[in-house]
């Protein structure tokens, strides 16, 4: 049986898919919501780096929002990098004192997709709804519509579809839209771990450290006294083996000392990609987030980046629908946010071949430049764990 027609069909109800719905229904635009399980996910910490421009955009969409979580989230200025348990450098990010908000902003994805649940059920009841237990497995376009069959035997039929089902999209798979960029192998295990630490909000970067000898490690401060860890791991790790055994505590133990008492909250172990679908729509069907690129988590540009496709697609399906026309709309967000994403893969790419050097002589590199870091600042550019994404901005966005 078919739903209801909807302007716009989102598959996703996570961040982008959200603040693309979010600002639809801004310009009075209504959009229908299907997620696959029975809620949002509300377990770790996932991507909690938000930008300013990403503050800048959930304000837009949802007024009050991003200040939300502004005033919830933990804000830090400086990056530390360590070789083994020593400091080579550290850089203090500016202070913008005319922004209204700082250049980034800690908080859990969990959190982060809770506050916009809350915007749309609360603020925009008439214009966005949301099904959940809805998994997507079919799909077909006519001249006018797209018709999606889920699992659970419904179809539901929208003028323009978007895809924010994250990195395994369905919606991207039905599409017979290819993967382009490099899979890789690197495993990083993350835990999310509680304990009151006598070092300042700050995010930490360690090449080879105690507990993790020849691999990397990262730390950052969140809400409620809880850091977020990552440690680079051989690729044929399995996380029971580091759960249920010691190596996760010996890990915990090297970065925090012997003596202080914590408590792990969350542990998950994730392979990262750097790609980018081949093109990011067909007809009328988008594609935004994860589900049309992935990056290496360094320099926070996953998310965020997802924000800025839901901003030029809000914009542009927003233009389309006042036309009356989907191909309109298509060629201007692929080029945009195509742009967007080789930029960030190109960043992302840069910083990988740092950590994970690939040849004999990038390894000897590395090597060089983690002895004179310490001394001479040109060296610390072939060790940097990479810059933070400062901006993630549209060309193309509802103002």
């Amino acid at each position: 049986m078919n739903s209801p027609t909807s302007p716009v069909l989102i598959v996703g109800a996570g961040p982008v898919g959200l603040t693309t719905a979010l600002l639809l229904a801004r310009q009075g635009i209504r959009s229908t919501v299907l997620q696959r399980g029975s809620d949002i996910l509300r377990t770790g910490s996932r991507a909690i780096v938000l930008l300013r421009d990403t503050l800048e955009a959930f304000d837009a969409a949802a007024p009050g929002t991003g200040a939300r979580l502004a005033a919830r989230g933990i804000t830090w200025r400086v990056k530390r990098t360590y070789h083994k348990d020593r400091l080579i450098f550290s850089e203090t990010y500016p202070e913008s004192k005319d922004a209204r908000y700082p250049l980034f902003v800690n908080v859990s994805q969990q959190e982060t997709d809770s506050a916009l649940l809350d915007a749309a059920c609360t603020q925009y009841p008439d214009h966005i709804s949301i099904v959940f237990d809805q998994h997507v497995t079919g799909l077909r376009q006519t001249e006018r519509h797209v018709v999606v069959v889920t699992e659970e035997g419904r179809e539901f039929v929208a003028d323009l579809v978007v895809g924010a089902d994250g990195a395994h999209s369905n919606i991207r798979k039905l599409l017979g839209i290819e993967l382009i960029g490099r899979r890789s192998e690197n495993r990083f295990l993350i835990a999310d771990v509680r304990a009151e630490l006598n070092i300042d909000y700050e995010r930490r970067f360690y090449y080879s450290p105690p507990g993790n000898p020849g691999y990397q490690a990262f730390m950052l401060p969140q809400p409620d006294g809880v850091w977020r860890f990552d440690w680079q791991v051989a690729p044929t790790t399995r996380l029971e083996d580091l759960t249920h055994g010691d190596g996760l505590h010996t890990k915990i133990r090297a970065l925090i000392g012997p003596d202080i008492p914590y408590e792990v909250l969350w542990t998950s172990l994730y392979q990262f990609n750097n790609t980018h679908a081949k093109t990011f729509g067909a007809g009328r069907v988008f594609l935004a987030g994860d589900a049309a690129h992935q990056f290496s988590p360094f320099g926070g540009r996953g998310l965020n980046s997802g924000i800025g496709d839901a901003r030029a697609l809000g914009a542009h399906l927003a233009r389309a629908i006042g036309d009356k026309t989907a191909i309109y709309s298509l060629p201007g967000y692929n080029a945009e946010r195509q742009r967007a994403a080789i930029a960030n893969l190109d960043a992302t790419g840069r910083v990988l071949r740092v950590l994970v050097p690939a040849t004999p002589l990038h390894r000897a590199v590395r090597h060089l430049a983690l002895r004179g870091a310490r001394h001479f600042a040109f060296c610390r550019r072939y060790v940097d764990s990479g810059p933070y994404a400062v901006s993630q901005r549209p060309t193309t966005q509802i103002e």
